[in-house]
């Protein structure tokens, strides 16, 4: 199966995890205030449950939970070849892509306790993201190029899409009857109803290449997409036009980047997007339609995923350090 954590992760010295993060002169105050340890072994997605103060790390043969503030670990999830996480928080659920099982795990996220393995039609179950809107979780299969749709709150697979065409990576909803799926190798987004996963068509993404990650101000309805070459567009999701292009990292980029409401100085929010060349990058809204590029953190190669805490306004980002698994807590 194809990772998306393609390029190999870099060995580093803990000293450097821990202090060694640089920035531009632009805002230098962005750095590693923390670092995590996880264990042997590569990690995959990361999400949070800011509420609940819990990281979940898809780790291998497990989904690793642990304590938000203090990095202890407080439990894992049996999930063989866990790739990507969603959570359901309404209904205290969580879920696990299995790629190589072709299934999902899910799990009750107040016990950590398996509730289900879902046998999904689709090949390879990858990317995932939890819908409030319709109640569903979205996976990308990208072995079949499908799409299959998880009912929240029972576990149950709803509907599998007709094959959409390309390597489906990163998703995001809008809320309200919208999905969005990365297809790589076609340099599009396509977009789906939420309800009757039926195509409506694809937005091309500027001068972007090979797109693997998503997010989206579903309240402004700009989709942000991180793109191989170093080129984020911003998409009008009225239109489908690409009116603005920022740039970050190159190189594999996961779904899990986080759109922040939170700015200092006077912007409105934040784009957080790590690349696998070793770059977050921060970027920075002006206005719905008015953005710039930010600070530009250097960590470690290999970086795909974040996750952002609307708390501590940090962000979470899993690495390696030499064998062994970390996540860095960058922050001001």
């Amino acid at each position: 199966m194809k990772r998306r954590n393609v390029v190999t992760f870099v060995a580093i010295a803990a000293m450097l995890l821990l202090g060694a993060a640089t920035a531009t002169a632009a805002d230098a105050t962005y750095h590693v205030v923390a670092t995590y340890k996880v264990g042997a072994g590569s990690p995959g997605d990361i999400q949070l449950d800011a509420a609940a103060r819990r990281i979940y790390l898809a780790h291998g043969d497990r989904v690793d939970v642990l304590d938000a503030d203090t990095g202890k670990k407080v439990g894992e999830i049996a999930a063989k070849g866990a790739n990507d996480i969603a959570l359901a928080p309404e209904f205290e659920h969580g879920f696990a892509s299995n790629g190589g099982g072709n299934t999902v795990t899910m799990f009750d996220t107040a016990t950590l306790k398996v509730l289900k393995t879902i046998k999904l039609d689709g090949k390879t179950p990858d990317a995932m993201v939890y819908d409030g809107g319709s109640k569903r979780v979205f996976v990308a299969e990208p072995g079949s190029g499908t799409v299959a749709a998880i009912d929240a709150a029972t576990g149950d697979v709803i509907a599998t899409s007709a094959p959409l065409g390309g390597e489906l990576r990163g998703m995001a909803t809008n809320g309200y009857g919208d999905l969005y799926v990365a297809a790589e190798d076609k340099n599009v987004v396509h977009v789906m109803d939420t309800k009757t996963l039926g195509a409506l068509g694809d937005f091309p993404v500027g001068s972007g290449e090979g797109p693997t990650g998503l997010t989206i101000d579903a309240m402004g309805r700009r989709l942000f997409v991180a793109c191989k070459n170093g080129t984020m567009p911003v998409i009008d999701t009225d239109i489908g036009f690409t009116f603005e292009e920022l740039p970050m990292g190159t190189g594999e980029a996961g779904d899990t980047f986080t759109f922040a409401p939170q700015g200092k100085g006077g912007w409105k929010g934040a784009i957080f997007v790590a690349s696998a060349d070793g770059t977050l990058s921060i970027e920075r809204m002006l206005a719905f339609i008015s953005y710039e590029a930010g600070t530009k953190v250097t960590l470690v190669k290999g970086i795909y995923a974040v996750a952002y805490d609307p708390k501590t306004h940090r962000v979470f980002v899993p690495a390696m350090s030499g064998k062994e698994a970390v996540i860095l807590a960058v922050g001001q």
